[in-house]
C-alpha cells in the first residue's frame, strides 16, 4: 500500500476490523436462533411423551384398580360366609355346649364335634357338613391371585392367620 496515506491505511483497517466484529456477530445470531429452535423442539417432544406415558399410566391404574376392587368384593363374600358359618355353629352348638379339661370358652371347635361328636350326632352328616366347610374355604379362589398360587398349607395358614385378625375363634 505505498502512495497511501496514513488516515486511509488507518481507515481501511478499521473498516476490515469492524466488517470482522460484524461477522462475528451475524454468525452468533444463527447459532442463536438454530439452538433456540433445536431446544423448542425437543421440549415440545418430551411435553408429548410425559402426556403419553401419564395417559398410559393413567389407563394401567385404572384397570388395577378395577381388579382391586373385585378382589375386595371376593373378600368380603368369603367374610361373609365365614361369619356365616361362625353364626351357624355357635347356634348349632349351644345346646350340646360342654365344658371340656382345657376348653375354658365353653365351645367346642369344628375338630373337637368331629373326633368327639356328641351322641346324637349322625356320623354321616357329621362327614358331610366337615367336607362342606373344607370345600367352603378353597370355592371361587382364583387361580392367579395370592391364595390361589399357594399349596395347602400355606392356604390354611393364611386364613387361620386371616380369622385370627377378624377374632373369629372355633
Amino acid at each position: 500500500m505505498q502512495g497511501v496515506t496514513k488516515p486511509i491505511k488507518n481507515a481501511v483497517r478499521a473498516v476490515a476490523y469492524l466488517l470482522e466484529e460484524m461477522e462475528d456477530y451475524m454468525l452468533v445470531e444463527l447459532l442463536q436462533e438454530t439452538v433456540n429452535t433445536q431446544l423448542s423442539t425437543m421440549s415440545e417432544d418430551l411435553s408429548l411423551l410425559t402426556m403419553d406415558i401419564k395417559e398410559k399410566v393413567d389407563n394401567h391404574l385404572e384397570v388395577k384398580l378395577a381388579d382391586l376392587d373385585k378382589s375386595i368384593d371376593r373378600i368380603n363374600q368369603v367374610i361373609g360366609k365365614l361369619k356365616k358359618i361362625k353364626e351357624n355353629t355357635s347356634r348349632t352348638n349351644q345346646g350340646t355346649n360342654s365344658i371340656q379339661p382345657g376348653n375354658t370358652r365353653g365351645h367346642r371347635t369344628c375338630v373337637e364335634t368331629l373326633v368327639a361328636p356328641p351322641p346324637h350326632a349322625n356320623p354321616r352328616l357329621l362327614a358331610k357338613e366337615g367336607i362342606k366347610a373344607r370345600q367352603l374355604m378353597l370355592e371361587g379362589l382364583d387361580e392367579n391371585s395370592k391364595l390361589g398360587k399357594m399349596d395347602n398349607m400355606q392356604l390354611k395358614e393364611e386364613l387361620n392367620k386371616i380369622t385370627r385378625m377378624l377374632g373369629l375363634e372355633g
